[in-house]
């Protein structure tokens, strides 16, 4: 598979996890709260946040990417809709991830 050695070094170093039983899905479409989980798995924003917060109103602090999406949020990497939700299961375009790795490299956190 041409992507095998990304899968493979994605997978070792725990920035992103199969689909269950051994299988990683390579085609399967990423929502927005999986692109946040994987950019903080990456190493971007390891740091702990006030459970207390709540940028997004469809995210609480609950949610298994709440400390990856509210993190970021915090420290200016992603945003939400203007109807203050974050879409947590909407399908992350090209754009939102190009304008994340912009955001990230203004940051000095990317190449």
């Amino acid at each position: 598979y041409w992507a095998i050695d990304a899968i493979n070094l994605v997978a070792q170093h725990n920035i992103m996890t199969g689909i269950g039983d051994g299988y990683f899905a390579p085609n399967a479409i990423i929502t927005r709260a999986q692109m946040a989980q994987i950019i903080y798995n990456a190493g971007f924003y390891k740091q702990s946040i006030n459970n207390q917060i709540n940028s997004f109103r469809d995210v609480d602090n609950n949610h298994w990417a709440y400390v990856a999406i509210e993190t970021m949020k915090q420290e200016g990497i992603l945003n939400g809709y203007a109807d203050g939700r974050f879409g947590p299961n909407d399908s992350t375009s090209r754009a939102q991830l190009a304008a994340i790795i912009y955001r990230l490299h203004e940051k000095g956190l990317s190449k």
